[in-house]
């Protein structure tokens, strides 16, 4: 467990934090139905006063160094300015454990705005633009 100044942060546990997840996502995704099948394994959820805030995960590629942050979200009516803080502890977090597990570059497959956050949280974009799709088998 890390601490921050006012948020705890956690791993996340689908049976503790899976139901408030799924509502934050489909407020502010109605397109898309929350589906926590495509969680990747390591997951972090911000706490604060016990509460959740912010939640996010780290897909990691197997043999080779490469880790991607995944559905980085905040609770819905979050002021931007707490919601970009939280959100940085959150990165700093996963980046620590992607270290940790000898990992040397972090991706990320962004909506078009939030480029200018992550850019000036230090990643790097390509002048073109990538789509990224998604098929579940199950």
């Amino acid at each position: 467990m890390v601490r921050g100044s006012t948020m705890t942060i956690s791993e996340y546990i689908p049976a503790e934090h899976g139901e408030t997840v799924a509502a934050w996502w489909n407020q502010r995704h109605p397109q898309t139905v929350f589906q926590p099948a495509m969680l990747p394994p390591v997951g972090i959820v911000g706490l604060v006063d016990g509460l959740p805030v912010a939640a996010c995960w780290l897909a990691m590629t197997v043999g080779v160094g490469v880790a991607c942050l995944e559905m980085p979200i905040t609770k819905p009516r979050t002021r931007l300015k707490d919601a970009k803080a939280r959100l940085v502890s959150m990165f700093d977090a996963l980046a620590a454990i992607a270290l940790a597990h000898d990992y040397g570059v972090l991706m990320v497959h962004p909506r078009p705005e939030v480029r200018g956050f992550l850019e000036s949280y230090g990643f790097a974009f390509e002048p073109y633009t990538y789509l990224t799709g998604a098929k579940l088998l199950r």
